[in-house]
């Protein structure tokens, strides 16, 4: 994780480290996997991630993730996300086929 990690410039001079959009989504899931408390809120936050993403045109790496994904066995956590992601990108007016 911190190896993919990139700066990031806040101000004219201050840049920090940032994890990528993968790696704090593997860190939420951690998160709600030791402690399902925080479930709701981490699944929310990780939506809120991959809707930013596709707002900004960003890719996704859903090859990293799945690696998290099943490494936690939360492979119908990253399925979910996976379909929010695409109903969202590719939603179609009402009336026309896909």
């Amino acid at each position: 994780m911190l190896g993919r990690a990139t700066w990031v410039a806040i101000s004219e001079t201050l840049s920090v480290k940032c994890l990528s959009l993968e790696d704090i989504i593997g860190l939420k899931l951690q998160a709600l996997v030791n402690d399902p408390a925080r479930e709701l809120r981490d699944r929310a936050d990780m939506e809120s991630l991959v809707a930013a993403a596709k707002q900004q045109g960003r890719a996704i790496d859903w090859n990293l993730l799945g690696d998290y994904f099943r490494l936690f066995e939360r492979d119908n956590v990253l399925a979910e996300l996976r379909d929010l992601h695409d109903q969202t990108c590719c939603e179609r007016p009402a009336g026309i086929a896909g």
